[in-house]
This record gives C-alpha cells, sequence and structure tokens, in this order.
C-alpha cells in the first residue's frame, strides 16, 4: 500500500472520520509470475550441495479487473443509476467495495481505468443515453475479432489464459471523436481517482448513523471529468484504458478508425433536469419552512383569527368555531339516533394542541359498552364531539376484522372467562363446602379441584361427631345489596386477579402485541388521523402533539371485543391491567407524545432524506417512521422537541461544484491543521475544455486543477456540503 498524502475530515452529524489518500497501490499487480526456489547447503563457506541443486518451480497468475468485475466489487454509483435530478452541479463518480479498493491502480505502468460520461446524441449505438448498445461477447473475440476500422486495445488475445479469453466482458463502441472529447488526458488521470478510509466512532448514535451511510472501511473512487450540465439523459462507462497508452498520452485521433471499441466494467444512465423542472433541495426545503403565520405548521384548518377578542362584531359563536379549529377539530356530518342530520367536531390522536387529561374510559363506574356512551355533548352549542366514539369503535372494528386482533382477542377472553366465573360460583358456597372462609381467600385456595365437602365429611367421621356444640361461626362480611354486585365483588380481590393473571399468561403475549401496534396507530385508517385533506396540503410539514385519550378510546374499544354479559364488564379491568404489565415490560415499548407529517418532493426526490429530532440538546427517539404513500412521511416520537432539522441524504460524500451562472466554483477548505477540512473563505474557479459545438462547455480541465494539490487534496475541495432546513417552535 502507498499513500501519497493524507486528508482528513470528522463528520459532526455522523461521527464518522474520513481520510483522504491518493493511491492505494496494489502489492502486486495482474499478469503471470513465476516463484523459483532454488536450495544450497553450506558448511564452512562451502557449497557442498548437489552438482545440481534442488530447484522448484511455480507458475502462477494473478486476475486484476482488465475486462470484467465481479459482483459487488462495486459499492455505489452517483448519481444513483436509473434517477432523474437536477445533477448539473455534480460530477458523477463510482466507488469500489473495500474488497476492490486496489482496482484502479491494478493495471501498474498500463494507463489506469476511467469513467466516461456521454450524453444523448453522442454514442451511435445508444442515441438515447439510456444505457442500451452493450454488446457481451467473450475477450478473445474482443480483442481479435473486431472490424478493421475498430480501434482495440493492444493486448494479445494469445497471452492470455484460455479461462480468460474464454470469459465474457461487455464492451461498448464509442465514436472516436466522442471518445477523445471526454478522454481525460494521461497526466489527469491521477487526479480522478482517490481513497477514502472511514472510521465509525462507537456510539449508539453513530451505529445508528451507520445504517444509511457508508459502513467503515477502505474505498477507491473513480471520478468522471464531466459535469451533466445540459439537462437530458447520461449514460456513465467505467472503462478499462490497459492496452491503449499511446493513444491516451498522445490524446489523438488515429487514421483508419473511425469507432474505439473499448470494455465497458460497468455502467448506468441518469436524467438531468433543469432547475425549473427539478428545484435544489434548499429551494424545496425552504418552501416548507415559509408557511402562513396563523398556522405555524400546525395540524389544524386555518381559524378566521388567532384571537378574536380584537375582532370587533364577532360572536360567542364565532369564538367557539374559532377555538376548535385552532385546536386542530374539523367539522363532519352527523346522522343522530333519531335520524336527523347534523354536524359534529372530530379530531383524531394527531392533534394541534396537547391533549386534555381524560380519565381512561375503562375506569369509569359503569364501563363503556358502546361508542354512543363516549360521545361528548357541548351544551352551548348542541353539537357533539366524536372524536373519542370514533376512536372507541375504531380500535373495536380493527379488532374483529384483523386476523391477529380477532384470534388474540377473543382467545384471551375464552381463556379467562372460566376462571372468572369459577371464582363467582365458589364465593356462593358456604364455607364448609367450598372449602374456604371468603375473609382468607388466596388464590390456590379458590382454584383448587371440587371435592371439599366430601373431602369434610370424612374428616368428620375418623375424628367422631363433636360432644359439644360448635362455636357459631363468624358472620359474613357484608354484601352489597345489588346481588350481581355481590357475586362480582371477588373479582376485584387482589389474589383472584393474579390467578387470572396467572392462567391466562401465554395469551397475553399476542394481546399485547396486537395493543402494541394499536398504540402505535398502526393499521388505524389514515382518514381516521387526519379527516380532512385540507389539513395537509402538497408540500407541507405538519406537527402535533399525540391525544393519549383519542389512544386510550382506541384501546378500550379494542378490549372489549367479545364483552357481552356483567361478569365480562367486571372481568374486563383485569385483562386490561394485564396487558398493560405486559405492555410495559417490553424494551422498546414508548409513548408517542408528538410527531410530525411531511408532504412533500423532498420523499420522491430524496429518498435518503436523514431527519434529527432534539431536546435541550439530547436526541429524541423516533418510535415509528412510515412512509404512508409515494409523498407522505409519517414521524412519531417520544417527546416533543425543541429542534427539527431536515438533511439532505449524505450516503455518499456529495462531489461536484457550486456555480453562478455559467460560473463553476468550489469553495475551499483547509487542507491542514486544527480546521481542517472546514471553509476557509477561498473559493477557486473551474475551467472546462472548449465545446466543439453549441452545448454549454461541460468537460473539466483538470490540468488547471493541480495547483490545489495532491488527487487526495482535490478530492477534500470537492466535498460539497449538505444542506439541512431547521425548524424551531414559533413565539406565542
Amino acid at each position: 500500500m502507498k499513500k501519497k498524502s493524507a486528508a482528513s475530515r470528522k463528520d459532526d452529524d455522523s461521527q464518522r472520520y474520513i481520510t483522504f489518500s491518493d493511491s492505494y497501490t496494489p502489492s502486486v499487480i495482474p499478469g503471470r509470475y513465476t516463484i523459483d526456489v532454488k536450495q544450497t547447503i553450506i558448511q564452512n563457506s562451502t557449497d557442498i550441495s548437489q552438482q545440481e541443486p534442488l530447484v522448484a518451480s511455480q507458475d502462477f497468475e494473478v486476475h486484476g479487473p482488465r475486462f470484467f468485475l465481479a459482483p459487488g466489487d462495486v459499492h455505489a454509483m452517483q448519481p444513483p443509476p436509473a434517477s432523474s435530478h437536477n445533477y448539473a452541479q455534480v460530477l458523477p463518480h463510482v466507488s469500489f467495495a473495500p474488497q476492490a479498493a486496489t482496482y484502479p491502480w491494478a493495471s501498474g505502468a498500463e494507463p489506469p481505468m476511467a469513467l466516461l460520461v456521454f450524453g444523448e446524441g453522442e454514442l451511435a449505438v445508444d442515441p438515447t443515453a439510456r444505457g442500451e448498445g452493450i454488446k457481451t461477447q467473450t475477450v478473445q473475440d474482443f480483442l481479435s475479432n473486431a472490424p478493421s476500422d475498430y480501434l482495440v486495445p493492444n493486448i494479445s488475445a494469445s497471452k492470455l489464459s484460455d479461462s480468460v479469453q474464454k470469459s465474457l466482458c461487455q464492451t461498448i463502441d464509442v465514436p472516436q471523436s466522442a471518445f477523445l472529447r471526454v478522454l481525460p488526458y494521461s497526466e489527469e488521470l491521477g487526479y480522478l481517482r482517490h481513497v477514502r478510509d472511514i472510521t465509525l466512532q462507537q456510539t449508539r448514535r453513530a451505529m445508528r448513523a451507520a445504517m444509511t451511510q457508508d459502513a467503515p472501511g477502505r474505498y477507491s473512487v473513480v471520478l468522471a471529468n464531466r459535469f451533466p450540465r445540459k439537462p437530458g439523459n447520461y449514460v456513465a462507462h467505467l472503462v478499462s484504458l490497459e492496452g491503449l497508452g499511446t493513444y491516451v498520452s498522445n490524446h489523438t485521433a488515429v487514421s483508419g478508425k473511425s469507432v474505439v471499441r473499448v470494455a465497458s466494467l460497468c455502467s448506468w444512465s441518469f436524467t438531468s433536469l433543469s432547475s425549473a423542472k427539478d428545484p435544489l433541495f434548499s429551494q424545496v426545503a425552504g418552501n416548507l419552512a415559509r408557511s402562513d403565520d396563523r398556522t405555524r405548521h400546525a395540524l389544524r384548518l386555518t381559524p378566521a383569527h388567532d384571537n378574536l377578542q380584537y375582532v370587533q362584531g364577532s360572536s360567542e359563536q364565532d369564538h367557539r368555531v374559532n377555538d376548535r379549529l385552532s385546536a386542530g377539530y374539523v367539522p363532519l356530518s352527523h346522522q343522530l339516533v333519531s335520524g336527523e342530520r347534523t354536524f359534529g367536531w372530530y379530531r383524531g390522536a394527531y392533534a394541534a394542541v396537547p391533549g386534555q387529561q381524560v380519565p381512561r374510559l375503562g375506569d369509569q363506574d359503569t364501563p363503556v359498552a358502546s361508542s354512543d356512551a363516549v360521545m361528548v355533548y357541548e351544551q352551548d352549542s348542541g353539537v357533539y364531539d366524536l372524536s373519542f366514539a370514533v376512536a372507541w369503535s375504531m380500535g373495536n372494528l380493527l379488532a374483529l376484522s384483523t386476523a391477529q386482533g380477532r384470534t388474540a382477542v377473543l382467545r384471551l377472553w375464552q381463556q379467562a372467562r372460566p376462571m372468572a366465573m369459577q371464582a363467582v360460583r365458589l364465593q356462593e358456597h358456604p364455607p364448609e363446602v367450598a372449602g374456604y372462609r371468603r375473609d382468607r381467600l388466596s388464590g390456590a385456595e379458590a382454584f383448587t379441584p371440587a371435592g371439599h365437602a366430601v373431602a369434610a365429611f370424612h374428616a368428620l367421621i375418623e375424628r367422631g361427631l363433636p360432644t359439644t356444640p360448635a362455636p357459631e361461626r363468624p358472620a359474613d362480611p357484608p354484601q352489597p345489596t345489588n346481588k350481581a354486585a355481590a357475586r362480582l365483588a371477588v373479582l376485584e380481590r387482589e389474589d383472584v386477579r393474579a390467578m387470572i393473571k396467572q392462567t391466562v399468561h401465554q395469551e397475553s403475549d399476542a394481546v399485547a402485541a396486537f395493543i402494541a401496534a394499536l398504540k402505535a396507530l398502526e393499521n388505524v385508517p389514515f382518514d381516521h388521523l387526519v379527516a380532512d385533506a385540507r389539513l395537509l396540503p402538497p408540500e407541507s410539514v405538519r406537527f402535533f402533539y399525540v391525544d393519549q385519550a383519542w389512544v386510550n378510546a382506541l384501546l378500550d374499544g379494542a378490549m372489549s371485543t367479545g364483552v357481552s354479559t356483567s361478569g365480562d364488564v367486571a372481568l374486563l379491568p383485569v385483562l386490561r391491567e394485564m396487558v398493560e404489565e405486559r405492555l410495559a415490560q417490553q424494551e422498546d415499548a414508548g409513548t408517542a407524545k408528538a410527531g410530525l407529517l411531511l408532504r412533500s418532493a423532498l420523499i420522491t426526490d430524496w429518498p435518503g432524506l436523514s431527519m434529527t429530532f432534539t431536546k435541550a440538546g439530547q436526541s429524541v427517539t423516533v418510535l415509528r417512521r412510515v412512509k404512508m404513500a409515494d409523498d407522505l412521511l409519517l414521524c412519531l416520537l417520544e417527546d416533543v422537541p425543541d429542534l427539527v432539522e431536515f438533511n439532505e441524504p449524505h450516503q455518499e460524500i456529495y462531489l461536484g461544484a457550486l456555480s453562478t451562472g455559467d460560473q463553476y466554483y468550489l469553495d475551499l477548505r483547509y487542507t491542514s491543521g486544527t480546521k481542517l477540512g472546514q471553509p476557509n473563505g477561498n473559493t477557486f474557479n473551474l475551467h472546462f475544455r472548449p465545446a466543439d459545438n453549441d452545448d454549454p462547455p461541460s468537460v473539466l480541465d483538470i490540468q488547471q486543477a493541480k495547483g490545489l494539490g495532491s488527487p487526495s487534496v482535490f478530492a477534500l475541495q470537492l466535498i460539497v456540503p449538505t444542506l439541512y432546513q431547521r425548524f424551531v417552535p414559533s413565539a406565542a
């Protein structure tokens, strides 16, 4: 390995440390080799070996990326294959995986490989630049059977092993004029390749970041020398220049040759759009940050006014409507039981303001038996708040309609109901028959096998009949006047509840998994969470609180599935308590307190969009991140953040340039010292080769960039910082 110079950079956002190096030369370059071993025996400075010393010879061959690459050798291609975006300022490049990091230097004295980028109409075999026109043939045919007007690498097929000659490779035919137009000069090739060593600080946050970024390791990179400045399709071919040394050095057309046939080691196509058709990340994210002052990115319809007390002529009714809209409610059609049609207020679990502390529905004296019981009536206006009723009904329907919920909840009831009823029946028998006293009931005694009366009779016979009257039995504790309540009072005893929980312990896991999914609002129809499309218009981000009262109503509705008798109603709190205990035991259990909905082109055009959430400088855990639609993303958070940041994706280091009009330039960085990698305030203007048509010049003149330093320093200067957009709470 040979490193000429290095430059290091710390990526503070992901805790990655990146070292740039000029080269990574292999110890042995591809070719045929012979190892000769000769043994001699020396005694007292005299060679006493046989007249013909023992000699062993072994021939071997080292293969490199001369004509093809193995699967997995290529780590990444930028711009991404088949992508469409504004790539006018991106310098296309391909990176090799760690096991293939030496490949750009594997040809030894021969010119290395080069990444050539062609636009529409430049390749006769691929006029639309969509990756067509690639020909698959054997290496022998590639080198020996080309037409006479084709220029092929000067490599003798006869000097290759039979296996290499018969192996398949992919070739591309390029018009000689187009080939010379984008072919780097021999002295430029060294600046179009470098090595990156990526190390990762072993922190929990860094390990999460590594899931969407380059893993630690050594990657080599080959750069193109052309910016896709003109909108349209482009195709990139990584070609081997072995056997074309003289041609690359002279950089002049060969007489009598119209086409250059080269081996395409890998290729991909992409589309570069104009800025008007495809805005930049900064423009899209910046538009999200600009919003109506009255909305402040909250998930709500725009109220008539934030504060009506300063509006003349506003009525009390106006104030109530305005308050409801400000809190995130929407008016929906509502048909009463009597058949009358009116409207009701509704708000899903995602609320524009913190939810009120509402008691758990099942904790009421009379547990909820239907959704009508949890409709909130607003007496002043005569309108119902339907939020909790809808949540309760949805939980009930999801428990019945989904296979997981239906099976789990009903099996739990099937196991728990017999045990509860057995405890109730035992409570009705006299102590001599039941085998226990009501005031000393224990869980074990309550559920022992039947036969207490028979056992007590035999014990009495064995001891003999008593000669003195038995002491008077203590009176039973006073029972409620309601006989049904008296029968079910046993289910309130801690020992009975513990025995029921122990009996249905295995069934509780499945129910807990289903309830956990509901708690995260999975499977809940989106229109029950966002009831009006106007709450989430195109190109918008909406922040919200999670209304726990709504979620509780949803869970209560799910757990009430199967309730049909007064005994089931009394048993419901026991089962719900058991499920909550199981949820609390899960390590990843968390309660969402806030979240955001993002409906934007950021989801479609930047699929690796990175988001960070912090509160008082500490990271906020993301409990759920799911793509609801092609342009819609949902995030649920464990806490309410005070800073949200959208970061431009950086799975790959973004290499390219900045531009002002037709002038391309680099924001230079420090190359040494404590500020290594940080901008130094200077710029460097890039120059292009003259174009031979009306298109804007796009092929870089790399030679004039030598003044920047070595290849690794040049790569450091090409880094374009990723952009971000921050959101902070609005002032009241």
